[in-house]
């Protein structure tokens, strides 16, 4: 019934959002090779591959009600949060981890 389509949508929700995870974390990994690694460098083209995938300067959606963190110097692991419980409950049924004040790892690039 109405719980299980909302179910189903809720995981299609984070299945795109896990995309957009693995995308950041491509280009995370790929920018950060290119750069003199300097943290002011690492900082702004973070920021640009957060605007060029659709996403504000801070890694937030609207759309997706999640803010995505990406650390290059970690190797490109991607980490969000949401304050939708629907998006928070389907990650940890996914059994992603919380980690780093509320964070879920959802690309450990290790």
């Amino acid at each position: 019934g109405i719980a299980g389509y909302t179910m189903a949508m809720n995981h299609h929700k984070v299945n795109r959002i896990l995309d957009i995870a693995s995308k950041l974390s491509i280009l995370s990994q790929s920018q950060y090779e290119a750069s003199s690694k300097n943290e002011y460098e690492v900082g702004n083209a973070r920021n640009n591959m957060y605007v060029a995938m659709g996403l504000d300067q801070n890694g937030s959606s609207d759309t997706y009600e999640v803010t995505f963190v990406v650390f290059p110097k970690e190797g490109g692991n991607v980490y969000l949060s949401s304050r939708n419980q629907s998006i928070t409950h389907t990650l940890d049924s996914m059994g992603y981890p919380q980690e780093r004040q509320g964070l879920y790892r959802v690309v450990n690039a290790d």
